[in-house]
């Protein structure tokens, strides 16, 4: 299967094609490999070799609620089933702070379902 250019411009490193469902591959010339995750996963795995495997989780977001929705990088609404839950990866399990300026993400609670970039339920949301 022939690679196409994953780099900046004189980069050795290569990534085999889009499949669906399945990861792309960027190789590094040191013999690193790259998984990029499927579509909705949220793992990036880096493999050196055969025997040093490790992933990459997404840290804790710092996540700040604001006054207006034009300051807000999303907008969240609360549901109250899991399987309704959307984007909520992006900030589930993170850390609510006081300040806009510590904040990694910047949200806005709507009142609606379909203004929400974000659906998550109330017990998933930073605390």
């Amino acid at each position: 299967m022939q690679g196409t250019q994953a780099g900046p411009v004189g980069s050795t490193a290569t990534r085999t094609p889009s499949r669906p469902g399945r990861s792309n591959r960027i190789v590094e010339p040191e013999g690193a490999v790259y998984v990029l995750p499927a579509a909705g996963k949220t793992k990036l795995t880096l493999v050196v070799g055969q025997q040093n495997r490790k992933e990459i989780g997404m840290a804790k977001a710092k996540v700040f609620i604001v006054d207006h929705d034009y300051k807000a990088d999303y907008k969240v609404f609360f549901v109250d089933q899991s399987y309704k839950e959307k984007n909520a990866q992006i900030i589930a399990g993170g850390e609510l702070v006081d300040h806009d300026y510590k904040a990694e993400v910047k949200v806005f609670i709507v009142d609606q379902d379909y203004k929400a970039d974000i659906k998550i339920m109330r017990k998933n949301f930073p605390r």
